[in-house]
């Protein structure tokens, strides 16, 4: 077997190049794993995991995993909740319940109709809460 040594150099480098196929496979795992992890924390909350928690089950209930609202409770909580203790301690019970509230939501489309309308003064004050914070 011969080896292109200019290969072996390119891929010490800047390591071995995937295909679009390969690139792929790897997203479609990485996000298999995430939806299992979150239903996992459904089942059980006190599920324990290394990886960090990038999700909010609410939200992305609501209004789906990249809209703009996640993204802004999202960043309200990695800039201003993780700093305080009581952001800290309101992001622990967050977790514990909101697995459960979020099943609930996606089973009843009235009440998570009214949890919208409830939770759009929430995203707007944790957008001008971040503005503020800037």
């Amino acid at each position: 077997m011969t080896v292109c040594e200019q290969k072996l150099v390119f891929e010490k480098r800047y390591g071995e190049r995937l295909t679009r196929a390969q690139e792929e496979r790897i997203r479609d795992g990485d996000r298999g794993h995430a939806r299992f992890l979150r239903q996992a924390f459904v089942v059980n909350p006190d599920v324990r995991s290394s990886e960090s928690k990038p999700w909010c089950f609410i939200a992305t209930e609501l209004w789906g995993e990249h809209a703009a609202e996640t993204c802004a409770l999202r960043a309200l909580r990695d800039a201003i909740l993780r700093r305080y203790v009581l952001g800290r301690a309101f992001t622990r019970v967050y977790y514990r319940i909101s697995p459960a509230v979020a099943a609930y939501l996606a089973r009843h489309p009235r009440v998570r109709r009214l949890a919208k309308a409830a939770l759009t003064p929430v995203v707007a004050a944790a957008e001008y809460a971040l503005r503020k914070a800037r």
